[in-house]
């Protein structure tokens, strides 16, 4: 079976490093499922074809960035027309005329092909706050109920059984856990807790919620939050951390890779999820974070439920889905019990590999492109 990829994610941006892998596992997940893949992105705004530079190259501004998408678009129908493809993955960029004519052109020149398109969040429209962001919106709005006339499934995180007058494909997130392993973790210091989240900072991630029951923990325990990333909300957090006296307490890291985070990683008791997707409209959790803590082993929390991880996982603690503090009374608690679980990170990382394994996410699309070549 030929595929293909399609993304307007830009390789080279440093910022969407986590996207980036993400994508490529879900590539290389296909491929291991037996497809012939290929991958359509940009690299400095150059339109690619699995990394091989196009000579077109778009220039940088909000009123041509239809334009520049557009380069991707036929890169990818002048190679349809040579290839043939069964199916084409796309990472929804929102939809505009260009994006809508696009698919037009491409259900014209190949009938048979199957378009499926993943919107990484949904309801999305709490995320959007700048100007840019929000011009975007309007078009998406205008534009979006024209996918029904040539999308075949939407690819959904987060359960919906239909978007867009289009039926779904949920599947829940995933990750590649041959890149990923587990994490040993370095015992805490007596009458310690160390909690950690890796994120690029926002303000429905929720760890204000940490902080402000670090301010008010009741217990005998000194706790430790390890901040490793950056964003738009990290002034936010900072100035909290000094209202309330905690720089000892909250420590940020900034972006850390590799040896660095992994170190960190060792030295954490448990890792904070998605604490705020109500502040964005968002009822249900798919967190890729979430996934890679479960694969390195390292027992999380999170405010939402999730399709992939049953209320009774014994390493999954579910706080309330407000703006509340979290108790470090619960934290300790949750800590304790599942310390007493013998072996409990091989079980952690064996249940990633059976549940959250971008290969097994990725045959739920699969199943149903090869029932549209055989009905």
């Amino acid at each position: 079976m030929k595929g293909a990829y399609l993304t307007i994610v830009d390789t080279a941006n440093k910022k969407s490093r986590g996207v980036i892998q993400k994508i490529e596992s879900q590539v290389f997940a296909f491929k291991s499922l037996g497809c012939s893949m290929d991958f359509f992105h940009f690299d400095d705004k150059i339109a690619c074809l699995n990394y091989a530079k196009s000579p077109v190259r778009a220039k940088k501004s909000i009123f041509n960035k239809f334009s520049h998408d557009k380069l991707l678009y036929i890169k990818f129908l002048e190679e349809d027309a040579n290839r043939d493809y069964d199916f084409l993955y796309i990472r929804y960029p929102k939809a505009s005329p260009g994006f809508i004519s696009f698919l037009k052109q491409l259900k014209q020149q190949n009938p048979k092909i199957s378009i499926i398109n993943e919107i990484p969040t949904y309801p999305y429209e709490g995320q959007w706050k700048t100007l840019k962001s929000k011009f975007i919106q309007q078009l998406d709005y205008l534009y979006r109920g024209k996918l029904k006339l040539y999308v075949d499934r939407i690819v959904t995180f987060y359960g919906q059984e239909e978007i867009f007058d289009i039926k779904t494909i949920p599947i829940g997130n995933g990750i590649n856990t041959e890149v990923k392993r587990i994490i040993q973790r370095i015992p805490p210091p007596t009458k310690a807790l160390r909690l950690i989240c890796i994120a690029n900072l926002k303000f429905y991630h929720g760890y204000d919620r940490i902080i402000r029951g670090i301010a008010q923990n009741p217990t005998d325990y000194q706790v430790f939050f390890n901040i490793v990333g950056g964003g738009p909300e990290e002034v936010n957090l900072q100035n909290l951390v000094r209202e309330l006296h905690l720089e000892e307490n909250v420590i940020f890291h900034g972006f850390k890779y590799s040896d660095e985070l992994e170190s960190l990683i060792a030295q954490s008791d448990i890792a904070i999820g998605t604490l705020g997707w109500h502040r964005a409209g968002i009822s249900r959790d798919s967190a890729l974070k979430t996934r890679e803590y479960c694969a390195h082993a390292i027992p999380f929390i999170l405010s939402n439920t999730d399709q992939d991880f049953k209320m009774d996982f014994p390493f999954m603690l579910r706080v309330e889905a407000s703006d509340a503090p979290v108790s470090m009374s619960e934290l300790i608690a949750f800590y304790k019990k599942y310390s007493k679980i013998q072996d409990y990170q091989k079980l952690m990382y064996r249940y990633a590999v059976q549940n959250l394994d971008w290969k097994v996410k990725m045959y739920q699309v699969l199943d149903f492109v090869h029932s549209t070549k055989n009905s």
